[in-house]
């Protein structure tokens, strides 16, 4: 779940169907990640839009469009406490404000995209075998 103050909570929903939350409502099932603070007014960075990617190994990846700032790649681990590993995340910088994001699968891996509406600036598309590539070389998106 994504929310206009920057954060992006994360939801255990196995069970969910099936019993009641305590104290009326979910708790988070792991920490959540928060958006950077913006460059120019240092106030909280709106989220717009999110694209989970689910990888083999069970983990995934996490586009968040954040506001003023572009496109957030994080990965994420289930497994682990912290859930959200920040010191890998990786920023895509756009022209305008995301305000959508879809990821657009193909049975080539290296064909597969992320889909942006990116406000003022039009549609993009994103190739993730790149993004991939260049964010594990450190050669920057």
């Amino acid at each position: 779940m994504a929310e206009f103050k920057g954060r992006v909570e994360v939801f255990d929903l196995t069970e969910m169907l099936y019993t009641a939350p305590a104290g009326g409502h979910w708790v988070p099932s792991h920490p959540a990640w928060v958006a950077p603070p913006s460059g120019f007014d240092a106030l909280d960075n709106n989220i717009r839009a999110i694209a989970v990617d689910p990888l083999s190994d069970g983990k995934a990846m996490v586009y968040v469009g954040v506001s003023r700032v572009g496109i957030m790649s994080i990965p994420f681990d289930p497994s682990s406490t912290t859930g959200f590993m920040d010191s890998e995340r990786h920023l895509i910088k756009t022209s305008g404000e995301v305000w959508g994001l879809s990821i657009r699968d193909h049975p080539n891996p290296a064909r597969r995209t992320l889909l942006c509406s990116d406000g003022y600036a039009g549609h993009r598309i994103y190739s993730l075998g790149l993004i991939e590539h260049q964010a594990a070389s450190g050669t920057g998106l």
